[in-house]
């Protein structure tokens, strides 16, 4: 919605142009009308558009004195509904309160949110607006009595095609000496999980648990 503009006043009259004084001063009287209707009608399109009760002097200041772009974004506000140019749909006009939502698409085209994210037993996973999917999880593997342990990961959200998994280890509640090297390898990787394999030359009394962080990236759709 566009402001109405306001009207000019006519030149005021000038003591220095005595012989147009009157002339030029019921020229200015007479742009007084037109003025004022352009004000009232400049202030009435303020109203609608809720910035009826905007002081700009205070909101001058407080922006001015926001030090971070989080407090400049306080000292601005909400932006009211009217300020959003109708003819854009909603999941067209992204901003922070829907940047981050439900990702969604439509023969390949997004139509939701450009991030989605979450988590549940299985560990986190990220979606992003074009396809994009990324899994990360941190599991255990019980060494206290064998050199090898395995497990399956299901994934916290499942992908479709081919996925990567690749993994780090990230630390053991006892420490596995040098001498015990180990190696992890992960098979059998599907659309909804993957099995993985820890060996440990130690293994038993050498150690307890090892950490292991797991990231698997594909797509999900």
């Amino acid at each position: 919605m566009a402001l109405p503009t306001v009207s000019g006043l006519a030149d005021p009259p000038s003591f220095g142009d005595l012989a147009n004084f009157g002339t030029d001063a019921n020229a200015f009287v007479g742009s007084l009308p037109a003025f004022l209707s352009s004000v009232n009608a400049l202030v009435a399109a303020m109203n609608a558009m809720g910035l009826g009760d905007l002081d700009p002097t205070d909101f001058a200041v407080s922006l001015l004195k926001a030090n971070t772009a989080a407090q400049a974004y306080a000292a601005l506000g909400a932006v009211p509904a009217a300020q959003i140019r109708s003819d854009y749909p909603a999941d067209k006009t992204f901003r922070r309160g829907n940047v981050i939502g439900t990702v969604a698409q439509s023969a390949g085209v997004p139509t939701g949110a450009l991030l989605e994210k979450g988590s549940n037993a299985n560990g986190n996973y990220l979606r992003f607006a074009d396809g994009t999917q990324i899994c990360t999880a941190k599991v255990a593997a019980d060494l206290t009595t064998n050199n090898v342990s395995s497990n399956t990961w299901p994934f916290p959200a499942a992908f479709t095609g081919d996925v990567s998994v690749s993994w780090g280890a990230t630390r053991s509640t006892t420490g596995i000496p040098g001498s015990d090297q180990g190696a992890l390898s992960t098979a059998f990787i599907h659309t909804t999980g993957t099995q993985w394999s820890l060996f440990s030359q130690g293994g038993g009394a050498s150690s307890t648990f090892a950490f292991i962080a797991l990231t698997a990236i594909g797509r999900w759709f």
